[in-house]
């Protein structure tokens, strides 16, 4: 039997708890993001826009060369996702 060692990582990374009650306001597109960026907010709590309408806060896990992966805050719960980083439009 196949072990999914992804999901192995994110039952241990889980949130330490519930996300920040302030939303900062939006930020202005942020340019030549990368995964590398995205990497030095591993495991801390990060406000996403996807687009200025669009926007949650997320405790990222990891990202590769396509995806950020880890919890996005949806109705004082987290929940487990992926998407593609480049969709990001700027985060805080």
């Amino acid at each position: 039997m196949a072990i999914n060692n992804h999901f192995n990582r994110v039952i241990n990374r889980f949130p330490p708890a519930p996300a920040p009650e302030v939303v900062p306001g939006y930020c202005q597109r942020f340019y030549n993001l990368s995964p590398e960026i995205l990497s030095m907010y591993l495991y801390s709590y990060i406000y996403i826009w996807i687009t200025p309408f669009e926007s949650f806060w997320m405790y990222p896990i990891n990202v590769d060369i396509n995806y950020i992966y880890g919890y996005i805050w949806i109705n004082n719960l987290w929940v487990h996702t992926q998407f593609d980083w480049r969709n990001i439009n700027s985060f805080y």
